[in-house]
Formats: structure tokens, C-alpha cells, sequence
């Protein structure tokens, strides 16, 4: 990732250049086709994602209907709950909506 895409994401803006150079050799970019599942609830999660283009809806399927729960666009990040709880993902699904 250059390091203009990781000064463009908002968790990064405080950094500086060369902390943001660190992300980006730290990072593993990853590129999903439209529709694809990025996460399953109850599943467990370790990686935090930034979105560089595109959108990452958050779908609950508890019922015969998914209901959209969230949604993130560029610059923005998302799986970080995980992380920090220590627990797996809580939504049902995520989808990307690219």
C-alpha cells in the first residue's frame, strides 16, 4: 500500500510519514470481488480492514431476512471489536459491496 492510500485512512491521519511508512510495509492488501464475505459471525478474528475503495456492508441473518446493520466506505475500517475483546466477529456476515 502507498503511503499516500495509508495518510488518506482515518485511524492514520495523526501519524506521521514515517509512522505511516511503517503501516504500510506492515500491511497485506487484499481485493474481493462484489458480494464476497469477508467475515462470518462467531468466527474468530485477529486482522483488523481498511477499506480503499469501495464499501463493506455489515448484514445481520437472524431472521429469513438480512437486515443491514452498517455500512463503511473508503478511508474507513472495520473488525476491530474482535481485536480488542479478544471474541470473534459478533455480526452474522459482512459483505463486500464494492
Amino acid at each position: 500500500m502507498a503511503l499516500e492510500d495509508i495518510r488518506a485512512m482515518k485511524l492514520f491521519a495523526p501519524l506521521t510519514d514515517e509512522e505511516c511508512a511503517q503501516m504500510a510495509s506492515a500491511l497485506t492488501r487484499m481485493e474481493l470481488p462484489a458480494g464476497a464475505t469477508v467475515l462470518q459471525a462467531g468466527e474468530p478474528s485477529d486482522s483488523l480492514y481498511f477499506i480503499e475503495k469501495g464499501s463493506v456492508q455489515v448484514l445481520s441473518a437472524a431472521s429469513d431476512r438480512r437486515v443491514s446493520l452498517a455500512a463503511f466506505g473508503a478511508t474507513e475500517h472495520f473488525g476491530d471489536m474482535a481485536i480488542v475483546d479478544g471474541g470473534g466477529v459478533s455480526a452474522r456476515d459482512r459483505k463486500s459491496v464494492v
